[in-house]
């Protein structure tokens, strides 16, 4: 019987402290060491989803400073010819794997797999599971572990991402196996109903917090991705001052213009009132169907790449995520040059010339629900 209630908050129940500034917008710097070898301009990072990231987000990303991630749902073939081909515009390549493996020539094909990625150009190399703590996934935190143990002796070069993850105790676990990076979030995301399907999760920036006291104490050079909940720039912001690296996006770049979702233009008087603000004084609007990972299409898509099934029951995982139409945003690069124009507004406003400054400096209110409404326009938006 639970005794104790611990407060969970989320970015909307945050805002950051304004604070002296003695510096210059043009002295922010938003680079980012996710290892000694793989540097970022901005801290972005692009969801590994089949409706967000392929072959041109991950081009269009990387020139903006930002980095993509290849979704797992790749055949073999297909992902070592997209990675070559990405990697001959001279930007870096994230990849996302299933690290689910039922004996050791599974385990020996994972790694074959890596091998052929690392050689292709890959930078950085995504253990992907949705909540790498849980047993019930095939991921469990002892595969992560085990396969990011190896990569870690097989390509000491390699960038490593364990994940998800959000808590303390997981953060430690994956912190010892060798992880070069913890992907942090478990059902925050627009499209996630892990939360709801199973009464199970963390308020995002608690998470957050609760893997940046992990890192604090190994004192090691761990690098923290925030994974999800995103809706606003100034999020951005709040989730690096509360210790993230980089900020990993799935929603806000699935309706850009190099994303890979199908596409589908509607007319205002056949959708729902409450979205005609997306479409302003225009008639038609153009929206891209935007998909979970964890969401029935995906999850057969899964079953179909693997050729087998799924412990044995086929077709009986439960989904986690959901499907919606997100209106069309134009090129990734505007998107990005937005993101990083508000995070070097929100550094300005913190007196921090670099995000490591602002995990040392930042410092927060808790928002009652009042103050959330005073958040954002309030009347009547004009357009």
């Amino acid at each position: 019987m639970p005794t104790k209630f611990d407060p969970g908050y989320s970015y909307g129940d945050l805002i950051l402290k304004p604070r002296h500034s003695s510096i210059f917008p043009a002295q922010v710097d938003t680079s980012i060491n996710l290892d000694r070898k793989l540097q970022l301009r901005v801290p972005i990072i692009t969801s590994p989803m089949r409706s967000v990231t392929g072959l041109e987000t991950t081009i269009a990303a990387g020139r903006a400073g930002a980095l993509g991630i290849l979704p797992r749902s790749y055949l073999p073939d297909d992902l070592i010819e997209t990675i070559f081909r990405a990697k001959q515009h001279e930007v870096p390549v994230g990849v996302a794997l299933d690290l689910s493996y039922r004996d050791g020539t599974e385990f020996l094909k994972l790694m074959r797999l890596v091998e052929r990625a690392v050689k292709a150009g890959a930078d950085l190399i995504l253990g992907d599971t949705a909540d790498a703590d849980a047993d019930w996934y095939g991921d469990s935190l002892a595969q992560v572990c085990k396969v990011v143990s190896a990569l870690k002796q097989e390509f000491p070069h390699i960038v490593t991402m364990g994940g998800n993850i959000a808590t303390y105790d997981a953060a430690s676990y994956l912190i010892d196996a060798g992880a070069s990076t913890l992907r942090v979030g478990i059902g925050p995301g627009h499209i996630c109903i892990y939360r709801t399907q199973t009464g199970n999760g963390v308020p995002q920036a608690t998470a957050i917090r609760e893997v940046a006291r992990a890192l604090a104490v190994s004192n090691r050079s761990v690098q923290l991705i925030a994974d999800g909940g995103i809706e606003t720039n100034g999020q951005i912001v709040i989730a690096l001052a509360l210790g993230a690296s980089a900020v990993m996006m799935g929603n806000q770049f699935a309706g850009c213009d190099e994303s890979p979702a199908p596409r589908k233009r509607f007319r205002k008087e056949d959708v729902p009132e409450r979205y005609h603000r997306y479409f302003g004084k225009w008639k038609s609007k153009e929206f891209c169907l935007y998909s979970g990972m964890g969401s029935p299409k995906e999850i057969e898509h899964s079953l179909k790449l693997k050729q087998r099934e799924y412990h044995g029951l086929k077709n009986t995982r439960l989904p986690a995520g959901g499907e919606i139409w997100v209106p069309a945003c134009g090129p990734i690069s505007d998107k990005i040059a937005e993101m990083q124009a508000a995070i070097v507004e929100g550094m300005y406003a913190q007196g921090c010339q670099r995000i490591e400054k602002l995990w040392e400096y930042a410092d927060f209110y808790i928002c009652s629900h009042s103050a959330q409404q005073e958040h954002g326009l309030n009347g009547w938006v004009a357009g």
